[in-house]
């Protein structure tokens, strides 16, 4: 045994003869090997195939099979982000965006559009001239009489009543109207100074005539800046004769000279008249029998000129009505 220190050889002593160390502890014999039990797993006829072989300790398993301790990995603590949202769609696709959009489009319809209903009887009263044809008219009297035009521009005369929106106008001997029924139910809508009757479909557009239910009223002359245009007189000898209408020639005028006329013909109803000029160039037309001619009053004024062989008459009771016709060889 040599010293551990100075390495010189102690033999049996318990201290070094060169350093006076003590010398080292003697290893324990090594121990003896157990001894082969009576089972050999080397014995290829005691190898079991259904099970692994059986190792005396972890250094005699094979490398793939021993048990490596577990590192754990030290924990990094991340920072917290929150959840990220999903990414949301624009307001105008949704549907209860459009949905809110009509209705409010139609709650200001009906605040802002012009409401259009019916009237009233005292309301209704008067002449309500057909805005294709201010021949074609209605006269509505306070009694719940009335008259108004035919298809070949006579007269037809009839009870009316409003209830509600509804006109009802009703033949008063109990024959059928014009319109092939004894009573006739329309469904009236006024707005903005015009006048709608609808029966079935057919819709009918009126506008009020100037003057009402007959009633000529005085002629306004409009305030004038410049000098106004001299229009020649025409005399009662001037008009006198026959003058067809332009549009239908067999609809006439027949003016005879002793203050006497008649004017229609064609499909329309002939009627008879008295007329004369007055100052002015103003024609006044007046009925024989008092009744209602067919322009809807019983007096009529237009005014006259005479342009070569044409006359031409404009209503002073009825706006924007004017006809022109040509004398007769």
């Amino acid at each position: 045994m040599n010293c551990q220190f100075c390495l010189t050889p102690i033999g049996g002593g318990k201290f070094c003869p060169s350093c006076g160390a003590a010398a080292p502890a003697a290893s324990p014999p090594p121990a003896a090997e157990p001894a082969p039990s009576a089972w050999d797993s080397t014995d290829p006829r005691n190898v079991n195939l259904d099970q692994p072989p059986a190792f005396a300790s972890e250094q005699q398993q094979p490398a793939w099979q021993q048990q490596q301790p577990m590192q754990q990995q030290p924990m990094q603590q991340q920072p917290w982000q929150p959840a990220a949202s999903p990414a949301r769609r624009p307001i105008w696709k949704r549907w209860w965006f459009w949905v809110l959009v009509v209705l409010g489009g139609l709650f200001l319809i009906g605040i802002f559009a012009p409401t259009d209903g019916g009237l009233t009887e005292q309301e209704l009263v008067g002449r309500w001239n057909w805005d294709n044809d201010a021949r074609w008219h209605y006269i509505f009297n306070e009694d719940g009489t009335g008259t108004r035009s035919t298809q070949t521009f006579g007269r037809e005369q009839f009870n009316w009543s409003i209830s509600g929106n509804t006109l009802r106008i009703e033949s008063p001997n109990n024959n059928n109207l014009q319109f092939g029924r004894r009573v006739e139910r329309w469904t009236m809508r006024y707005r903005e100074g015009e006048l709608r009757l609808s029966l079935e479909g057919s819709r009918y557009y009126y506008s009020r005539a100037v003057g009402g239910g007959g009633a000529i009223p005085a002629p306004t002359v409009p305030a004038q800046t410049e000098p106004a245009q001299v229009i020649a007189p025409v005399t009662a000898e001037q008009v006198v004769g026959t003058w067809n209408w332009e549009e239908v020639s067999t609809w006439q005028y027949f003016f005879a000279p002793n203050g006497q006329g008649t004017r229609g013909g064609g499909t329309a109803a002939v009627e008879d008249f008295e007329w004369q000029v007055a100052a002015g160039n103003v024609l006044r037309i007046r009925s024989v029998d008092g009744e209602p001619l067919q322009f809807g009053v019983a007096n009529e004024e237009w005014s006259v000129q005479i342009n070569g062989n044409l006359l031409v008459l404009t209503s002073l009771q009825a706006e924007g009505m004017s006809f022109t016709y040509e004398r007769a060889e």
